[in-house]
C-alpha cells in the first residue's frame, strides 16, 4: 500500500483507540503517506488527550496488539516518539490534507548534502 486514511471525527479522539494508534505505527514503519479527513475532538487540538491511554474492548486484541508494538519499540526505541510526533501532526492537519509520516532522525534539508564538484 501507498497511502493509509484517517478518518477524524469531533465526537472522539481516535488515537483512544490501540488499533488506530497500532495502524499509525504500520504507516511510520511503511513510511507510506496519510490521507487526514474530518476534524479532531477540540479537547484534542489544544493539547488534552493523547494515545498513551489507547484501549481495545476486546483483551485479546489489547494483547496482541501491546505485543507487536512493545516489540516494535524494542527495535527501534524511537519509535515511541515517532508516533507521538505523528500523532500530532495528522491531529493538527487540515483535513484534506496529506501527511508523509517518517523514520527519518533530521528532516531531509536537514541533511548533510553531497559535495557536487565540477
Amino acid at each position: 500500500c501507498r497511502e493509509m486514511v484517517v478518518v477524524r471525527n469531533t465526537e472522539a479522539n481516535l488515537y483512544n483507540r490501540l488499533w488506530c494508534t497500532f495502524e499509525l505505527l504500520a504507516a511510520i514503519m511503511l513510511e507510506i503517506d496519510v490521507l487526514v479527513a474530518g476534524e479532531m475532538p477540540p479537547e484534542f487540538i489544544s493539547g488534552r488527550g493523547t494515545g498513551s491511554t489507547a484501549s481495545c474492548t476486546d483483551p485479546t486484541d489489547r494483547e496482541r496488539i501491546s505485543g507487536a508494538m512493545l516489540g516494535a519499540q524494542s527495535q527501534d526505541p524511537a519509535l515511541e516518539a515517532l508516533v507521538n510526533r505523528a500523532m500530532y501532526r495528522v491531529s493538527h492537519a487540515k483535513s484534506g490534507s496529506r501527511v508523509h509520516v517518517t523514520r527519518a532522525r533530521r528532516p531531509f534539508w536537514r541533511q548533510k548534502r553531497n559535495a557536487v564538484s565540477h
